[in-house]
């Protein structure tokens, strides 16, 4: 299933990935591993089923997943993976949500120094500007910087409080995530 270019990997998909790899390390063929679960009791089991089954597309009922774990010879629960090579996308991006809330909480606070020397930086450009030694390339640049702080200056930039990091979307994370990366870069740019 897609949704917004991520793959949800199913339950049922996993199980049958490890289904699969469980009867590949047996050796067996799909119509053997059919054949050993009718054995088993489970009815009209076919290797059509068998591999709808391991690629996710026919769910597999409670007791024919018993039977399944019982003709592979492993409990249950093992059929069900859930060691880092099998996260899901949806438990991958989540994972990067938090690391993404933790990134912006660890750079707020490495740029909040020079956030509150912001009026310190533009006097010190002002005063570069107004000096007169800066070539047509410094200028420009002098001016972008300044630019780049006034509008800081002008919207308040502050730091986001805790809370507001844990209540944050994901789209706002990406938004707060690149607008720290960006001053961070031009401000560490200007010093160089």
């Amino acid at each position: 299933m897609f949704r917004h270019g991520w793959h949800m990997t199913t339950a049922d998909e996993r199980f049958g990935r490890e289904v699969q790899r469980r009867r590949e390390q047996k050796g067996w063929s799909m119509t053997r591993f059919a054949s050993l679960l009718t054995e088993a009791g489970v009815d009209n089991f076919h290797s059509t089923t068998v591999g709808r089954i391991e690629r996710g597309e026919r769910p597999v009922r409670l007791s024919e997943a018993v039977a399944v774990a019982q003709v592979l010879d492993v409990p249950l629960e093992s059929l069900i993976p859930t060691d880092a090579q099998t996260l899901t996308d949806a438990e991958r991006a989540v994972r990067l949500y938090s690391e993404t809330k933790r990134a912006i909480r660890v750079l707020a606070r490495l740029l909040a120094d020079r956030l509150a020397g912001l009026p310190a930086v533009r006097e010190d450009l002002v005063e570069v500007l107004e000096s007169g030694d800066l070539d047509e390339a410094g200028i420009k640049q002098a001016r972008k910087w300044l630019g780049i702080v006034d509008m800081n200056l002008a919207e308040g930039w502050r730091l986001p409080t805790e809370q507001e990091v844990r209540d944050m979307t994901p789209v706002q994370m990406g938004r707060a995530r690149a607008s720290v990366l960006w001053m961070g870069d031009d401000l560490w740019q200007a010093e160089a």
